[in-house]
């Protein structure tokens, strides 16, 4: 067992050499045992080790028989140990938590805190085997996705799992075969967590139906992390070609092209939205994937829509895309400071500013010859600078469209000028013909909430923009 635990740390590089290692020991026979491990191969290694025992202020009596046995078992064996006192009780009633949730969010206070205070670089975990299979069953029961079915990861930031590859049934006949007690958990026994139910219950029953159940449920696991990996993978690079990020110093907004989103799959669709929240700081415990769903069919919503997630994390529909941000005020200021120059038409000559801001009643609208306000929630697709194309139409009075080429006629604009002039289209709909009139139809008007605003650079110069 000693060799495919060490095989199990070097296959995934959970130690460095030279590390300060601190090993998470309850008295518990999987703790016990993975302290007694680390210690015999911590100069096979190259590490320094530790370890740390968190009292969780519940089970009084057996818990302070758990601590005299861990500070008697780490003495023994020469390992420094630091005992951290936590009230788990009082956490889960200020915290409206259950005592499993609250015990798990103070043990891993107690340890970022213990890696604080001795300048440690890991922490060591004793999850097995068994606890995966529990977990992927607990996680499926939930709906999770590919990341939360793919179980625990044997290395996530300063944690490490060494016996993700070793069975229950491995450790206490390693430990009875040495002669070495451990403390039992009272509470391991009672079936009020869902995970007791799962280890009592669920697993016995599926190990019915086929012996090697736990490692079959892992094997998926893992199968399933691969997959993941992929995902994940093909999202980070969608994102580096197709994804603008801005405003970093008020936490990041990142804007999501419209047309290459909506040719993806749906599937990676959700990794693309998970992953921008995840890059704009964005808690993801309270998020599942219907809020992901939510998101990702705003790109077929009209602009202007949007949408709040639990926790944090707000998402817009906007004319070129979607804007992910963490709050709505990162992604307002955002787009009131979008000033980005964009060239169109002809490089060398035009340039483009654009700017979307919420209207106030106090705003004058600017009458300009090349800057102009248009009503951003009548916007569907993207606004382009182009030339005239077939099909475009144009409105001259409210309610109303004509074909372009009729507004052309109407205006007496020379036939050789027509295909020179530029437009503003949102599709097959011009809001403006540069330079002659904009369209009665996306006007700003007493129920306009949000505005585009388009300026014109011409030659260089800003044109009264």
């Amino acid at each position: 067992m000693i060799n495919r635990v060490l095989e199990n740390i070097r296959k995934n590089t959970l130690f460095c050499e030279n590390e300060h290692v601190i090993a998470a020991v309850s008295g518990g026979a999987d703790s016990v045992c993975l302290l007694i491990l680390l210690n015999e191969l911590k100069n096979t290694l190259g590490i320094r080790l530790s370890a740390v025992h968190v009292h969780h202020g519940i089970r009084r009596g057996t818990a302070e028989r758990d601590e005299e046995y861990v500070r008697t078992l780490c003495g023994k064996l020469g390992v420094s140990l630091t005992v951290k006192r936590v009230d788990v009780p009082a956490y889960s009633g200020m915290h409206h938590l259950s005592t499993e949730e609250a015990a798990r969010a103070l043990r891993y206070a107690a340890f970022e805190e213990t890696l604080r205070e001795t300048g440690a670089q890991k922490v060591a975990l004793a999850h097995h085997l068994d606890d995966q299979a529990e977990t992927i069953l607990f996680r499926m029961l939930r709906g999770s996705g590919l990341r939360g079915l793919s179980g625990m990861q044997p290395l996530r930031d300063v944690y490490v799992r060494p016996l993700l590859n070793i069975s229950r049934a491995e450790i206490t006949a390693f430990l009875t075969e040495r002669g070495i007690s451990w403390c039992e958990d009272e509470t391991n026994d009672e079936d009020e967590a869902s995970r007791n139910r799962i280890r009592h219950h669920v697993l016995p029953a599926m190990q019915e139906v086929r012996m090697d159940a736990v490692e079959k449920i892992a094997e998926t696991g893992r199968y399933l992390g691969e997959i993941e990996d992929f995902m994940q993978q093909q999202a980070e690079a969608f994102l580096a070609e197709h994804g603008t990020e801005t405003a970093k110093e008020i936490g990041g907004v990142i804007s999501i092209s419209a047309v290459p989103f909506a040719a993806l799959h749906p599937a990676l669709q959700l990794y693309v939205i998970r992953t921008a929240l995840e890059k704009t700081g964005c808690r993801m415990k309270d998020k599942g994937r219907e809020h992901l769903k939510q998101a990702a069919v705003l790109i077929d919503r009209p602009v202007g829509r949007e949408i709040c997630l639990p926790g944090d994390g707000y998402i817009v529909r906007g004319y070129d895309g979607l804007t992910v941000s963490r709050t709505a005020d990162a992604a307002k200021a955002s787009t009131e400071t979008d000033t980005k120059g964009v060239i169109l038409g002809s490089p060398d000559t035009v340039c483009v500013k654009k700017r979307v801001f919420s209207r106030e009643s106090a705003m004058k609208i600017p009458e300009k010859q090349y800057t102009k306000w248009f009503d951003y929630d009548k916007i569907t697709e993207p606004v382009v600078i182009r030339n005239r194309q077939s099909g475009d139409r144009f409105s001259t009075r409210p309610g109303t469209h004509k074909k372009l080429k009729d507004y052309l006629i109407d205006e007496k604009i020379p036939q050789g000028c027509r295909d020179q002039l530029l437009l503003a289209a949102s599709g097959q709909e011009v809001l403006w013909v540069l330079g002659h009139r904009m369209s009665e139809a996306y006007k700003v008007t007493g129920q306009t909430k949000t505005i585009l605003e388009i300026c014109i650079e011409i030659g260089g110069k800003e044109n009264e923009c």
